[in-house]
């Protein structure tokens, strides 16, 4: 093991591979950038743009995060955010209406719009009035309730009108 002496007491110092705590590739996120850090000279202007001076580390290996100075760029904000979203949006296909969409990766969403995401959890029935005739949709609480209109002007309509044939009766 290569280690360094220092000091009047002679405690040694272990760096890298020759420290027994060394984890190479396995080292975490922020450990790894900065190991980066120190081993990739920060140049004056963003790498992308040219324009503006750099910020951040950015991964270009798709977050695989390895101990490699050539995985990574120096970038101004603008550029690492934008260069982010790329990656993250893929292409989603809404099961209501067959419409492409963007989705975030690894999202659970299904659906294009709200409105879709509302259609695909319907759990009703069509249903026709007794009293006017017009189909409407019934959710699947009142279906069990046995509810026959589409309105409450509906049942009442219906409800005066049976008084009115048992008045006569």
């Amino acid at each position: 093991m290569k280690c360094k002496y220092i000091g009047a007491r002679g405690i040694s110092i272990c760096v890298n591979e020759d420290n027994p705590l060394w984890k190479g590739d396995l080292a975490g996120y922020g450990a790894l950038h900065n190991w980066i850090r120190r081993h990739k000279p920060k140049p004056s202007l963003c790498e992308n743009c040219k324009i503006k001076p750099p910020y951040d580390l950015a991964n270009l290996n798709n977050h695989n995060y390895r101990r490699d100075v050539d995985d990574y760029v120096w970038l101004c904000r603008k550029c690492h955010n934008s260069m982010d979203r790329q990656k993250t949006f893929v292409k989603g296909v809404c099961p209501i209406c067959n419409k492409y969409f963007k989705k975030r990766k690894g999202a659970e969403t299904k659906h294009c719009s709200k409105r879709c995401a509302d259609l695909s959890y319907k759990t009703g029935m069509m249903l026709e009035c007794k009293y006017c005739g017009v189909k409407f949709y019934m959710s699947g609480i009142y279906i069990k309730r046995e509810r026959k209109y589409c309105s409450q002007k509906c049942y009442f309509g219906d409800k005066n009108e049976r008084k009115q044939t048992i008045r006569i009766r």
